[in-house]
């Protein structure tokens, strides 16, 4: 203060002055709390890093990286705000290093007691390379997984990220260093323009590998259509061979068959992929599997993708339950009509669509055939019989409960062995498991009568003689027309037979063994 004439103090007119003196601000340090992402590229990679913190100051408030400071505090878009830094990182970090992140007045940057010491580590990874995905293509719907082979993956939990095109998606899954898992977002469909794949560790920093092996790309393709089954049901036991129709099953674009499978409810099941069963385009074959009774949506996937939603329904019938069958004997030489009497004899359906299978008619003289020509099955009767493990035969269904089938040629070695008799109804692909028995039987031979004549009223017992007449199987005799006539087992090579009243003329007598209808064809004559 100064004072006026006449002395100090504030009498005398004197006036009090205040000399300017400087200032001083007293402000907290700057801390970091976090930093996003907590990896980068090693050797000044350029990876950006947000720095979360609190009292960042601009043009002021600086970062470093371990030894390497970052960009100058008044560069435009470093300090965003007081508790936000965005950082490109800066210095030639090693791979496989972690440096800590500190801040501190720009003012006293040359100070190492000034910055911070906030223990946040940031690791140094190398930048992953992505080679190849399998599969490499998906649908417009997404939902396609793909496994992605290549170098420097890590378990970078919500920072493993997958890119395809501009869409940016988590990883599915960390499986080691050389593989991960991603699934694909939805997508505009375009086959003629893949987009970019690339796995980053820390969300930030994509592989790239342009320059050395070419950028590895994801095609989308339209999405998968289902328009009908064929057939659209079969038994419980499963093995139906299952046409599907649709559209967009393979890919156009690529030359690899896509890895496509069914669904069957909750079972999936993989495609055919030889012959006339390969996938295409349009149709795909799968069998159906084992299912209790009842109604199920088939639907498909053209990969490790998500399935369709369309709800075409498979129906699962009750299988064949062949329970008598007669005659339980018959030539080995073939030709006998078989009935089998059981429940579920229901034929494959041979229009692909919504309708239910159709039964052979009584007295169509066939079965109900499999199939359409992309069908493995195609041609063959949907109802079969088979007899033993080697012998299948057509069959036609007089009644869902009735079968009739005609026996084959048998082999030598069958002859007098029962031969377990099974029924299928989808071609042979799925039997019924049943246990009834069909006896091939060597034919008879008729080589003389005794008498040879006979009155017209009938009675006369006639010796038969000749080869395959024994004791354990019955034998009926025909005379022309009349017949069959229960014969008695008088001697091996030798039955009786008593003669009906017939009008008189030379009539053949023929023998049937071991059921009315097979008979010889002998022509040894009877006279009445």
């Amino acid at each position: 203060s100064a004072s006026g004439s006449g002395g100090g103090g504030h009498g005398g007119g004197g006036h009090l002055v205040v000399a300017g003196m400087p200032q001083l601000e007293h402000r907290v340090g700057a801390a970091v709390f976090a930093v996003h992402p907590r990896a980068a590229a090693p050797g000044g990679g350029g990876t950006i890093l947000n720095v979360h913190g609190r009292d960042f100051i601009v043009g002021e408030t600086t970062v470093r990286l371990g030894e390497f400071t970052a960009a100058a505090p008044h560069a435009a878009g470093v300090v965003v705000s007081s508790v936000l830094i965005r950082i490109e990182a800066a210095g030639n970090h090693h791979y496989d290093t972690q440096a800590p992140a500190e801040v501190a007045s720009s003012h006293d940057a040359s100070d190492a007691a000034a910055w911070s010491r906030d223990g946040l580590l940031v690791a140094f990874h190398r930048v992953p390379a992505a080679h190849y995905s399998d599969p490499s293509w998906g649908t417009e719907d997404g939902g396609t997984a793909c496994k992605l082979t290549g170098r420097e993956f890590r378990d970078g939990g919500a920072e493993l990220k997958c890119q395809f095109g501009s869409i940016v998606v988590v990883a599915a899954a960390f499986i080691s260093m050389n593989h991960v898992e991603c699934v694909s977002p939805g997508h505009v469909p375009n086959q003629l323009k893949p987009v970019r794949l690339a796995v980053a560790v820390n969300g930030r920093d994509f592989s790239d590998e342009v320059e050395r092996r070419g950028q590895l790309e994801f095609t989308y393709g339209a999405r998968l259509e289902v328009f009908g089954l064929e057939p659209d049901h079969g038994p419980g036991t499963g093995g139906t061979s299952v046409t599907i129709h649709g559209a967009n099953f393979v890919p156009t674009s690529t030359d690899s068959r896509p890895a496509f499978s069914c669904r069957f409810g909750l079972t999936t099941v993989m495609a055919s992929v030889a012959g006339s069963s390969a996938v295409t385009d349009s149709s795909a074959v799968c069998r159906s599997p084992p299912h209790h009774v009842g109604f199920v949506a088939v639907e498909v996937s053209a990969g490790p993708g998500n399935f369709t939603s369309f709800g075409i329904m498979f129906e699962y019938q009750a299988a064949a339950a062949p329970d008598v069958l007669f005659p339980p004997t018959g030539l080995a030489s073939g030709g006998t009509l078989v009935t089998v009497v059981g429940a579920n004899f229901i034929a494959a359906n041979d229009q692909w669509g919504y309708g239910y299978g159709n039964m052979a008619q009584p007295g169509s003289g066939g079965g109900i055939m499999v199939g359409s020509a992309s069908d493995a099955m195609q041609g063959n009767d949907a109802l079969a019989c088979r007899f033993g493990a080697s012998y299948t035969v057509g069959a036609t269904a007089v009644s869902s409960a009735v079968l009739r089938c005609e026996t084959p040629v048998f082999s030598d070695a069958t002859i007098n062995r029962a031969l377990t008799v099974d029924t299928s109804i989808n071609g042979g692909s799925e039997f019924a498991g049943a246990q009834t028995y069909f006896e091939p039987l060597a034919q008879a031979l008729v080589l003389s009568l005794n008498p040879r004549a006979g009155t017209k009223l009938g009675g006369t017992v006639v010796s038969v003689s000749g080869e395959g007449f024994t004791v354990d199987e019955p034998v009926w005799c025909r005379f022309g027309t009349t017949g069959p006539i229960p014969a008695d087992f008088y001697q091996v090579g030798v039955v009786q037979c008593k003669s009906p009243a017939k009008a008189p003329s030379i009539v053949p007598v023929e023998v049937s063994r071991g059921n009315t209808f097979d008979l010889t064809r002998n022509n040894v004559v009877f006279s009445i």
